[in-house]
């Protein structure tokens, strides 16, 4: 593989895995008694994520121009999701040490009020507290069904709409303009299931934790499995 190649499947790492801290911080605030704090930085970084998605579309569509074969798409788009699985498996393993800073971070916020000061003052110079204990994980399948279906959808149709792009030259434009309706059909699922869900869960104060980790779960899921088999069909079909 060239360094090109090593450059996107770490570029697409990032982009999963980062996407991922969005929920934890949504579970600081919830942690630290400031539900808005969490999730106006929960917006923050799935902004910030949402741009690198916006410069791994182009990245990918040079590697098609360059001479990649539909092979050589499909075999980075394993690779990529085999990866990105574990780098959530790593952030799932160190998951009350994350959340218990941005909770910490919640608080700071808080006390001295919003700016990029306050932000890098933190992670530069305070010490997060004890990490947060959670109880024995009950897993939500509604939530855990929903996330991997969402996450299954969106995360591999950029690859895959690569591939019919290549096997399919006379309707490459069509195909590669469906990536945003693909990806936004997940989105769809997201914001009129699985967070309502959440958000009611939240104000009742029911057992949120085994829902952020269900959900985090069914990304874990639908990156390792089920991106692959989508994946996989669109390159056997």
């Amino acid at each position: 593989m060239t360094y090109y190649t090593y450059l996107l499947i770490f570029i697409y790492i990032f982009y999963v895995s980062f996407e991922s801290f969005g929920l934890l911080a949504r579970n600081g605030g919830y942690l630290s008694s400031s539900m808005s704090i969490g999730l106006a930085i929960q917006n923050q970084i799935l902004s910030l994520n949402r741009f690198v998605g916006f410069l791994i579309a182009p990245m990918i569509g040079f590697y098609v121009d360059s001479g990649m074969t539909a092979n050589d798409v499909y075999r980075l788009g394993v690779i990529g999701n085999f990866f990105s699985a574990l780098s959530l498996i790593f952030v799932y393993h160190k998951w009350g040490l994350i959340t218990t800073s941005f909770s910490d971070l919640s608080k700071s916020i808080i006390n001295n009020g919003y700016s990029i000061r306050t932000i890098f003052r933190f992670f530069f110079s305070s010490k997060a507290s004890s990490e947060q204990e959670y109880k024995k994980l009950k897993i939500n399948y509604r939530y855990l069904l929903a996330q991997t279906f969402t996450t299954g959808l969106a995360m591999p149709s950029l690859f895959v709409l690569n591939i019919l792009a290549i096997k399919n030259p006379n309707y490459t434009s069509t195909l590669l303009q469906m990536t945003t309706a693909i990806s936004g059909l997940g989105n769809l699922l997201l914001n009129f299931y699985t967070i309502p869900l959440l958000a009611v869960d939240e104000s009742r104060k029911n057992d949120v934790y085994s829902a952020y980790k269900s959900i985090f779960l069914g990304k874990v899921i639908g990156v390792f499995l089920l991106s692959p088999i989508v994946i996989s069909l669109g390159y056997y079909l």
